[in-house]
């Protein structure tokens, strides 16, 4: 029996080791009183009851181990089955896999057999072709050959080719067939009369240009492996020539030939998409644009090559889009020459590397309808956000605006500005009575107020009877009295602001006629004030669609006033910085930023360059280059304004991205 649990209530107070008695009271640990004996065993309330509790908790503890056991047998049951299941899940996917290896193997040999059906079938339709063509040869030089004999017993024509007047007799009657131009020159004589030798010296008239004339007019094609002139190994430069040739000596199927062999050295050999280099073109191509851009005629030099076919029979092109054909008189074709368009279009492939080459750039300033027929084939130049370009422009320009309210409102704001004292003190002198253009519009200014303009400062302090008479009349070609209103605006205020409601002139154009009259009058605040204001207003229309189709309209009548009467130095490149970000993308560096010393070579050498432009040239020749595409389409008056002025359109092409390079259709022409 176990006594003196500590949480016994009988548990003895002296010994601490056993519980009293319940018979006799006292702890049997402890000494008995005398006389008391008590044998009775007892054991501890307390430590029994705990006892029963862990029995008690082992039993549920044993309990729980038997279910546990049991739950473990079953998990083990459990995943040995997932075991097993996954194997054969592994056995099947491998089984799989096998099975598509196979699948690809074969798949690979029935490629394999259909490219070599492919090759078969291609070899068997070349050699049908080979047949086809010998057949056709036959039959041709059996024709050829009649033809040849019963064209030889004509008289025959001596003909002097180019400067070292090479001789070729030729039969009368066959070229006579081929060519129209002799054909008119034979049928003006009497057919008794003495034909005389015929000299052609010019530089169309090349020797062996003319050789493969005649290869034609007997042949009826020509050969260019048997030439050995230097000058001539080029087959774009030898195409061109005949090409010219032909056109001189009114023979059109040598005309389409030589131009069917152009297109297919051009874009079906050397010069595919993706394949070509810049060396097989150039110089040659130089010397090829020259000979085609002299030496032929196109009527409708500029414009786009197409019918009412490409749009259907129902619609058709115009200055505004495409629009119903109904509301047309006449169905619309441009034919336009083949060669002029295949030489643009490779030009405006090779774009960039041929712009930085000083005698394209001479060669582009010199042909306008070359440039002209170009400028269909480039593409615009990327357009980057008005702040991004003002980071980086040369010309200075006063903060931006998002609309063309924007600027009247800042303008306004400018005017509120200005010193009042400093206003009132220029009513203290006489008036100067100004006539500005055909209209003799009268103006009325304070001579204090015209002391900002040198012409006027020295006019009025001059001997000159209009000084005396305090009476000027200006009616130059830049005189108009829109632009004078400004400038008086300017003399009184330092500022101008445009009403379009007062003066109906586009505002572009209105800042372009007081630039110039600024310029005229040696009024240099004026005129950078003019530029700025068009630089802000050309920012309007990058980020304003409403404002930039606005302004679309007043681009040529722009380009007309600025180019026309400005002069700048033309040789030096208009720098990209201003809307094209320039820097090489493999840098991190932008040269845009701010407080950088080390930029790059390249942008340093342009802007040097370019601090001899005029800064509304540099200005429209960027805007225009931005929206090439939308110019050209819808504003006939662009075109027009790009071919009069070559200074423009070489600015334009400085800056316009290259054209795509082209590859032929189905039937060996150039995809559109």
């Amino acid at each position: 029996m176990v006594q003196g649990h500590p949480k016994c209530w009988r548990l003895c107070a002296s010994c601490k080791k056993g519980c009293r008695c319940l018979k006799c009271g006292f702890c049997h640990s402890c000494a008995y009183p005398v006389g008391t004996i008590c044998i009775s065993e007892h054991s501890c309330d307390a430590y029994t009851e705990e006892v029963k509790n862990h029995k008690s908790e082992k039993k549920k503890l044993k309990a729980e181990k038997v279910d546990f056991e049991e739950k473990r047998k079953e998990y083990q049951l459990n995943a040995t089955a997932l075991h097993f299941k996954n194997y054969a899940l592994e056995v099947k996917n491998n089984e799989l896999e096998l099975e598509k290896h196979n699948l690809k193997l074969r798949n690979d040999d029935l490629e394999a057999e259909k490219e070599n059906l492919g090759l078969e079938k291609r070899a068997l339709e070349l050699r049908n072709r080979e047949l086809e063509s010998i057949r056709l040869r036959t039959y041709t030089d059996g024709l050829l050959i009649r033809k040849f004999l019963g064209l030889i017993d004509s008289k025959t024509v001596s003909v002097l080719v180019g400067p070292e007047r090479k001789r070729f007799t030729i039969h009368i009657d066959i070229i006579c067939l081929a060519s129209g131009y002799f054909k008119d020159y034979f049928s003006t004589r009497a057919k008794d009369t003495e034909i005389e030798t015929i000299i052609l010296d010019t530089e169309v008239d090349n020797v062996d240009t003319f050789g493969m004339f005649v290869e034609h007019c007997y042949l009826g094609t020509y050969f260019t492996d048997s030439k050995d002139d230097s000058s001539m190994s080029h087959h774009l430069l030898l195409h061109a020539r005949l090409y010219a040739l032909a056109e001189k000596l009114q023979c059109p199927p040598l005309k389409n030939l030589a131009l069917e062999r152009a297109t297919n050295w051009c874009y079906g050999h050397n010069m595919q998409l993706g394949g070509g280099n810049f060396s097989d073109i150039y110089p040659n191509i130089l010397d090829a644009i020259r000979v085609i851009y002299t030496y032929t005629t196109d009527l409708n030099s500029g414009l786009r090559p197409y019918s009412t076919a490409e749009y259907g029979s129902g619609y058709r092109l115009s200055e505004f889009g495409i629009v119903d054909a109904d509301d047309w008189e006449d169905d619309l074709e441009v034919v336009r020459d083949g060669f002029r368009i295949l030489i643009a279009r490779l030009a405006a492939a090779y774009l960039v590397d041929l712009r930085e080459t000083d005698a394209f750039v001479e060669l582009h300033h010199a042909f306008p309808d070359f440039n002209t027929d170009m400028l269909l084939f480039i593409n615009d130049r990327p357009v980057v956000t008005a702040v991004e370009e003002r980071k980086s422009s040369l010309v200075p320009t006063i903060s931006p605006s998002t609309s063309q309210a924007g600027v009247q409102q800042e303008e306004t704001v400018q005017l509120r500005r200005k010193n009042i004292l400093e206003f009132s003190s220029l009513f203290n002198t006489e008036t100067f009575t100004i006539f500005v253009g055909e209209d003799l519009k009268r103006f009325d200014v304070h001579i204090a107020a015209l002391k900002c303009s040198d012409y006027f400062q020295k006019l009025t302090t001059s001997n000159m009877k209009e000084a005396k008479e305090k009476t000027v009349h200006l009616n130059s070609e830049v005189d108009s009295a829109e632009a004078f209103d400004m400038f008086v605006q300017y003399c009184y205020f330092q500022d101008y602001f445009h009403d379009e409601i007062r003066i109906n002139v586009l505002t572009l154009a209105l800042h372009a006629s007081t630039y110039l009259l600024a310029d005229r009058l040696g009024c240099i605040g004026l005129k950078e004030l003019a530029l700025q204001k068009a630089n802000m207003l050309c920012d309007s229309a990058y980020a304003n669609e409403r404002a930039r189709y606005k302004t679309f309209s007043a681009v040529s009548i722009a380009v007309a006033m600025i180019y026309g009467n400005t002069y700048d130095m033309h040789g030096g490149k208009i720098s990209k910085t201003k809307g094209i970000n320039c820097y090489n993308a493999a840098d991190t560096t932008d040269p845009s930023d701010e407080g950088k010393g080390d930029e790059s070579t390249t942008t340093t050498k342009e802007k040097v360059l370019e601090k001899d432009r005029d800064g509304f040239r540099v200005l429209l020749a960027r805007f225009a280059s931005a929206y090439l595409s939308e110019l050209r389409e819808f504003h006939e008056s662009f075109i027009a304004k790009h071919h009069a002025f070559p200074d423009f359109a070489t600015d334009v092409m400085l800056l316009a991205t290259a054209g795509e390079k082209i590859e032929l259709d189905e039937d060996g022409r150039p995809k559109a």
